[in-house]
């Protein structure tokens, strides 16, 4: 800190003290200041370090029991099991595969080895899109709800992305629904390419969206005593899957069916080859 003092000519001794006594307070104010946030940024990182190796801990030790789990499959796939048996199995796996998955990436994430420029890849959407399918069935298939996917996609359109990360975002939607939705209902997975996007909606037949989740429904813990809620839920799935789709240049929207239920729309960006001229389109996603 730079501090210049000019002094007056014929400024007393007892001036001059009480100046320098002045500026002595000032200093030992901002030494005092600087002391306390250096504890405090301290203490913050000290928080931080415990966070995260409370995090890297649980995640490594959920690992345990998932093994256990695909232990298990393996043993029954050796008994005689009925087709339906054998297809519940196959979603058993699917899905712990999808857990290790997301346990290697938060364990990669806490210990900051993550390097985003080699996250992404280039994803088949009509892959994708029968991946969300599938898993949208063996969720749905507990309440005995039926997954109706309307497909209106050509071959060899893509997105750029992180696999994994853009399909947490949509299974988030997807779950969203699933909860939301009565027993013996069904949901309806709509995807069409619009000025150069893809668009999905997921479309439910629940109690839909209340004014108030329609406005802050996509913020972190979002919630309410309304239509929407039940014991168990914390506000994120639709904000982690907001958050996602932003990251891609997306956009996430909440609307309600005229006939009843919700719709959660994404809009994101389709793959483009460098040197590819965008086709005009006027394909429209349709009304309900």
């Amino acid at each position: 800190i730079l501090i210049t003092i000019y002094f007056k000519e014929g400024i007393s001794t007892k001036e001059l003290a009480s100046n320098i006594q002045d500026i002595d307070i000032v200093l030992q104010g901002i030494n005092t200041m600087k002391n306390s946030l250096k504890i405090a940024l301290e203490e913050q990182w000290f928080l931080e370090q415990q966070k995260k190796e409370q995090i890297s801990a649980l995640a490594h030790d959920v690992k345990t029991p998932l093994t256990i789990v695909k232990g298990n499959i393996g043993l029954l796939r050796e008994t005689d099991m009925t087709e339906e048996q054998k297809s519940y199995c196959v979603y058993i796996e699917q899905s712990s595969t999808q857990m290790e998955g997301y346990l290697q990436r938060l364990l990669s994430i806490t210990k900051e080895e993550i390097d985003n420029r080699e996250a992404n890849k280039i994803i088949h959407i009509r892959k994708l899109i029968s991946f969300l399918k599938n898993q949208g069935e063996a969720l749905a298939k507990i309440k005995g709800i039926h997954i109706i996917n309307n497909m209106n996609i050509e071959e060899n359109i893509y997105l750029k992305a992180n696999e994994l990360e853009l399909k947490r975002g949509f299974m988030n939607i997807i779950t969203n629904a699933v909860d939301f939705s009565p027993n013996d209902s069904a949901i309806t997975i709509n995807s069409s390419i619009g000025n150069s996007r893809l668009i999905i909606e997921v479309i439910d037949q629940g109690k839909g969206f209340s004014n108030k989740m329609l406005k802050y429904g996509k913020e972190q813990f979002s919630m309410e005593d309304g239509s929407r809620t039940k014991s168990g839920h914390h506000g994120l799935g639709l904000y982690i899957a907001n958050t996602i789709i932003k990251k891609y240049d997306g956009e996430l929207l909440l609307t309600n069916n005229r006939n009843g239920g919700g719709i959660v729309t994404v809009r994101i960006p389709k793959y483009r080859e460098e040197g590819e001229v965008p086709k005009d389109s006027n394909e429209k996603i349709g009304q309900y």
